[in-house]
């Protein structure tokens, strides 16, 4: 994968998937099994150290759109509100993570002003900055692709064997690996194994 698809907010979002999935993020254990994301964690925060400290402050902050008090009522207001404060709280603000991480906000923000973007700069952001597309990259219809491309070459897609940025926009979008996999008409049990010869 590019450099240019890498950031710090990419590096801090597989970092807690790993996290939220019990995954060990001892640096050697990373190193070993996710070569790119501890190269890109050291490359953007200085150090794996670094990259672990700033993971816990980031983590203090998912409560904030997980959990909302079903009596609150959404208004215009309070969809600029939110906006805001989730920007000022270091949320990317991209459609697809607002989408996954806080879809109410979301939602709410197309029904009061059509579109994403309009309420991103009716809150007084700028859209280009706090939203940029390189978070939209990877599609549903690119995660297939890039599977089969690997399958039809030969190459190995179990968990322990496919890139990870692959790994965490298979599970994102089709809720598990083994669900990614059926989803390109691949056999799961075949790929799990990772001995399959085309």
């Amino acid at each position: 994968m590019g450099n240019g698809e890498w950031s710090k907010e990419l590096v801090l979002e597989l970092l807690i998937d790993l996290h939220q999935k019990g995954v060990k993020l001892h640096a050697d254990k990373i190193k070993r099994a996710y070569k790119s994301l501890f190269f890109y964690a050291v490359q953007y925060f200085g150090s794996w150290e670094n990259a672990i400290s700033e993971l816990r402050v980031v983590k203090t902050k998912i409560t904030y759109c997980k959990k909302e008090p079903s009596n609150m009522k959404w208004s215009k207001e309070r969809v600029l509100d939110e906006i805001k404060e989730y920007h000022n709280q270091g949320y990317k603000l991209n459609a697809g993570f607002v989408l996954h991480e806080y879809s109410s906000l979301y939602h709410n923000a197309r029904i009061y002003f059509d579109t994403w973007k309009i309420a991103i700069t009716s809150a007084g952001l700028d859209y280009n900055q706090v939203a940029p597309k390189k978070y939209s990259s990877w599609s549903k219809e690119r995660v297939l692709k890039e599977i089969i491309g690997l399958y039809e070459k030969g190459k190995k897609i179990n968990t322990s064997s496919v890139d990870i940025k692959l790994y965490h926009y298979g599970r994102k979008y089709f809720g598990s690996w083994k669900g990614t996999i059926e989803a390109c008409g691949l056999n799961y049990d075949e790929v799990k194994s990772g001995d399959y010869k085309k």
